[in-house]
């Protein structure tokens, strides 16, 4: 099964068709007869520039409100509205939950920093990559210093990392980068969840109700 390719948006259908241009240097008669080649992509769409950066394109969705908090409570948020091109892989809320459950979903929200920002760096590359360039790739290095697996298959399907995460969304333009919608967050194979947990402080334990035999025996007030 073919890939669609994909330019900002717009999917290609028709692609490295070939541009050929003879007597290409008017002027130098020793290139009279050389001649001038490249590629032309025909796609379905005008391409529209993306006027907003990833960081606002996650702020502003609310399917992406955990990692929206996280990502702004670990500093990162503003990092991605900055114009040094980026690749986030984002998971939605639900997505979220139903991977790490609501103690470590409370875990994203409410730390500060401490192991959750080695998690979310994992999951953010340098550079632009859609999945015609991710798809011809067996690893990438993340913004965490190391490297992620990346799997192909052939009906286009884009696994990453150790535990397999899935791009169910992929190529949305931002004006700094892409971003990609997976089925959760790819783990560091060193991360450890516990340390994650202890950061999340414990609800206090609730108040023990009086017994009925003592409510009773107090004096009504009227």
């Amino acid at each position: 099964m073919t890939t669609d390719r994909f330019i900002n948006g717009a999917r290609i259908v028709l692609k490295n068709a070939c541009v050929l241009r003879i007597n290409a240097c008017p002027g130098y008669p020793y290139l009279a007869n050389t001649r001038q080649s490249g590629q032309l992509q025909i796609i379905n769409s005008v391409m529209m520039p993306a006027n907003e950066t990833i960081a606002q394109i996650i702020s502003n969705d609310p399917r992406f409100s955990i990692l929206s908090v996280a990502l702004d409570n670990l500093g990162i948020l503003n990092f991605l509205n900055q114009s040094y091109p980026r690749t986030l892989f984002v998971p939605t809320d639900d997505a979220l939950i139903a991977q790490l459950g609501p103690r470590l979903v409370d875990c994203l929200t409410l730390a500060v920093r401490g192991p959750l920002n080695n998690l979310l760096l994992f999951n953010l590359a340098e550079g632009v990559e859609y999945t015609s360039s991710l798809s011809r790739r067996t690893y990438l290095y993340t913004m965490l210093l190391s490297y992620t697996n990346v799997y192909t298959f052939p009906n286009g399907t884009i696994l990453l990392g150790s535990n397999k995460v899935q791009i169910v969304q992929p190529n949305i333009p931002a004006s700094n980068g892409v971003i990609h919608i997976v089925n959760g967050l790819a783990i560091p194979p060193s991360f450890n969840f516990g340390k994650c947990q202890q950061l999340v402080p414990t609800a206090p334990p609730p108040t023990p109700a009086k017994p009925l035999s003592t409510l009773l025996a107090t004096p009504v007030v009227g």
